[in-house]
């Protein structure tokens, strides 16, 4: 059994709200993948999963056992004319990755935002990480600009690709201005 067969998906539950801040912050100090450079505190955890549910959007995390070895988030903004869309925010732990966990993440959260009935999804993704701007793609985002620069860390540079997708019932019959 591969580590990606033994892994499920489910919302978070007091009990793993540890684990997924550990998670996170495994993540964010490599540096690489997340604009976090730390990790938070489990109580500043539970009160992102808790912001989040609250402003209507998921919190998905890739379990193996009781160990959080990935999240997806899908956030909805809140303030008036943007309330259609979401923003996608997502994780894996070094040795979880490769194993199809990203597309299984970005799926659901996909499915989770056109049953919620989002219709427009964004995400950021620094320009070099080249194998999550893969699997953005193919699911469907698509490259709307890059910021140049746009973090300074450790004396270097990294641009930032933002990315979006449409609805897909949206996309063939665009609404009209």
């Amino acid at each position: 059994m591969t580590e990606s067969t033994r892994v499920a998906l489910v919302l978070p539950i007091p009990k793993l709200v540890g684990s997924f801040a550990a998670c996170v912050a495994v993540v964010a100090e490599e540096r690489r993948y997340l604009g976090l450079v730390h990790g938070r505190s489990e109580g500043e955890t539970r009160e992102f999963i808790e912001s989040v549910w609250s402003d209507g959007g998921q919190v998905m995390l890739a379990i193996d056992g009781d160990l959080v070895v990935g999240w997806c988030s899908t956030i909805p903004q809140t303030s008036e004319g943007f309330t259609h869309l979401a923003h996608i925010g997502m994780g894996i732990l070094p040795e979880y990755r490769g194993q199809g966990l990203g597309r299984r993440l970005i799926d659901n959260a996909l499915g989770w935002a056109w049953n919620a009935e989002y219709e427009r999804l964004e995400l950021s993704v620094f320009t070099d990480n080249e194998v999550a701007v893969h699997l953005y793609r193919s699911v469907g985002f698509v490259e709307e600009g890059v910021r140049r620069r746009a973090r300074k860390l450790d004396g270097q540079y990294k641009d930032i690709t933002f990315m979006a997708i449409f609805r897909p019932d949206l996309e063939q019959n665009p609404p009209s201005a």
